[in-house]
């Protein structure tokens, strides 16, 4: 499985290929007092064209959001938007999880995303991604985009 880094430059060298990204993947994340979300880490690749973004994040509970574009499957479903994630393996419910929160965000660059928030359950195991779903620091996505134009 391609790592998140390694994704990100072959989705910038082969961007007409793909759909969108959501433009977390070009932007720098910093700690700060300031900031009441807590940016853990992040996780990103494809399904087919469709590139997704997964991110761990503490406001005021921990989430794992995920995006991906809306392009081509507008009226999808939360189900059939969960049901896709889960079928390329990148979300797997457990037991007992909460329903997960599905919105249309617009992101800066003028693409539109579903956003699924789903809740990290206190003393969690798994972080419902799969196939070798790391969640990587994002220092690393920052000063990877330190190296980029």
């Amino acid at each position: 499985m391609i790592k998140p880094l390694e994704f990100i430059k072959l989705y910038r060298d082969n961007r007409k290929f793909y759909y969108p990204m959501i433009d977390l993947e070009h932007k720098r994340f910093y700690m700060s007092e300031d900031d009441p979300v807590l940016r853990i880490g992040f996780d990103c690749g494809a399904i087919g064209k469709r590139p997704y973004f997964v991110e761990l994040v503490i406001e005021y509970s921990e989430f794992l959001t995920y995006y991906i574009s809306t392009q081509g499957i507008e009226n999808y479903s939360r189900k059939q938007v969960l049901d896709m994630l889960k079928g390329a393996g990148i979300y797997h419910p457990l037991e007992g999880e909460p329903r997960p929160k599905m919105y249309v965000i617009t992101d800066d660059d003028g693409n539109d995303f579903f956003e699924i928030d789903v809740r990290v359950p206190d003393g969690y195991d798994d972080l419902y991604v799969e196939g070798g779903g790391s969640i990587y620091s994002f220092s690393n996505l920052t000063d990877f985009n330190k190296t980029k134009k």
